[in-house]
């Protein structure tokens, strides 16, 4: 049996621990950085598989990292995510919206079968190691905080990826696809203003609005837009707009802004401008404001050497397997999809590839069961992720499968609801698959690494990684 083979059927027979896993996961549910009890039950499996593991590494309690093997041959690292969405609580394998806990958490974003389908991969190849004797170390990295909290950013600021060549992950999906770098590099902050309450009708003069503040900052920001880069974006919320009373002058307004822009360098400009709008906003009501720096991500820089290597193991393992039973779930789940989201993916692929026959494939289809090709194209940019910020650092690559029904939207009931299913399941073991293969070229043609490790570094030299996140900055621990 080939090593490839042995690594397919170690995966396989093993199936039942990772799909445990990726279940006990998505009943945890837990959100950013209170991921306690995911982070211990990976760390638990970890060592029982004999990793040495690691806790609370760059200062963030629930990240960690597993180690296998010796520093004498390829590092390759593994990223694994576990953190949940608020508001998303829904029950599984049901085709209508049921909150099991009414503004409950929920894997919105397949995060469960996401750490484990990656685990999935580190166990297969530590497997390989021992079998084959090749020198070589694998790590996998427990991420927290995906989701509005960029673990992997405060984590590449500590330091905590520097002991690898090149890292592999995943994101759910509902393609088979090698993803494109489709990442925004975004910043988060929050400006609070404070003034002085009053009468609103007796004594308005001795009072100065906070919500007078926030309401100049938005118009200031609104002007903004006409003047930043494209495909740039700023988005806010209203978290504190001072009280329900008309009849007094508010003395407390915060808002939250994220900035978005292809290139992080962008969105450091747009950040200084909106500190400057607050500034001013505080100035002309006479209040004070203060600027509390929240997360921030990288854009993604490529790499098609690593790509390449984790195409060929995807076409070997092949596209999610897909049955009878897992299309009449999907037909089912996809009479939920309003008008607007249904041919999304066919849309997609328009972007990504410029090419209809790809989109016309997939039209009348209630899942994705095909691998698409590796190619690049222009691609809209839309998302933000904080793989960028490990991609700055290393070669990194990212694949997707098939996990949902076609056309699924993350981030919303009907995600939470397939994050059990055995199409879920499956997706989840073939991203195992795919990532292991390609681990085990790597060990066993070290040579592979030569052109992936040069292109990291022409693109490093055209443009040299700086971390969004400002010295003295911390990470939002709570909720």
């Amino acid at each position: 049996m080939s090593y490839r083979d042995e690594i397919i059927s170690y995966i396989e027979d093993n199936r039942s621990l990772f799909t445990d896993l990726s279940d006990q996961i998505w009943e945890y549910a837990e959100t950013k950085f209170e991921e306690f009890k995911s982070a211990d039950l990976y760390c638990r499996i970890l060592e029982k598989e004999g990793f040495a593991v690691e806790r609370g590494i760059g200062g963030l309690q629930t990240a960690f990292k597993g180690t296998f093997g010796t520093d004498d041959g390829p590092s390759v690292g593994f990223l694994g995510e576990f953190d949940a969405l608020p508001g998303l609580s829904q029950e599984a394998g049901v085709c209508e919206r049921k909150p099991i806990i009414p503004g409950g958490s929920g894997h919105g974003c397949g995060h469960n079968i996401f750490g484990a389908g990656v685990l999935a991969a580190a166990f297969a190849v530590k497997h390989y190691l021992q079998e084959s004797g090749k020198p070589g170390k694998i790590v996998y990295y427990g991420c927290p905080a995906e989701e509005g909290g960029s673990g992997k950013a405060w984590m590449v600021k500590a330091g905590c990826f520097r002991d690898i060549d090149c890292a592999l992950t995943w994101h759910p999906s509902s393609m088979n696809l090698v993803q494109m770098p489709f990442a925004l590099a975004s910043i988060q902050a929050t400006f609070k203003f404070t003034g002085l309450s009053s009468h609103a009708a007796s004594a308005p003069e001795k009072g100065r609005s906070a919500l007078d503040a926030a309401e100049l900052m938005n118009i200031g920001v609104q002007f903004l837009r006409e003047h930043i880069p494209d495909k740039a974006r700023v988005h806010y919320a209203f978290l504190d707009a001072g009280g329900r009373t008309a009849n007094v002058v508010q003395s407390d307004a915060t808002l939250l802004y994220q900035i978005r822009s292809p290139k992080m360098s962008d969105a450091r400009s747009i950040y200084e401008r909106v500190i400057n709008i607050a500034k001013g906003a505080a100035l002309m009501t006479d209040t004070k404001v203060e600027m509390q720096f929240d997360r921030a991500c990288s854009d993604l820089r490529t790499n098609h050497a690593l790509d390449k290597i984790v195409y060929e193991a995807f076409e070997t393992v092949g596209p999610v397997p897909v049955t009878e039973e897992d299309i009449v779930f999907a037909r089912e789940i996809r009479k939920t999809f309003t008008a607007d989201v249904k041919g999304s993916n066919e849309n997609t692929l328009r972007e990504y590839y410029r090419r209809d026959d790809l989109a016309d494939r997939i039209r009348d289809k209630e899942i994705v069961d095909i691998l698409f090709p590796l190619e690049y194209v222009f691609a809209e940019k839309t998302a933000s992720t904080d793989v960028g910020d490990v991609s700055q650092i290393l070669p990194v690559t990212q694949i997707g499968t098939a996990d949902y029904a076609k056309d699924t939207q993350l981030h919303s009931w009907q995600a939470v609801a397939q994050g059990k299913s055995p199409l879920a399941h499956k997706g989840m073991l073939t991203t195992g698959k795919v990532l292991a293969l390609a681990a085990a070229d790597i060990f066993e043609h070290p040579e592979k690494l030569t052109p992936v490790k040069e292109e990291f570094a022409k693109s490093w030299e055209a443009e040299p990684y700086v971390s969004p996140i400002p010295d003295g900055a911390e990470p939002r621990l709570t909720k």
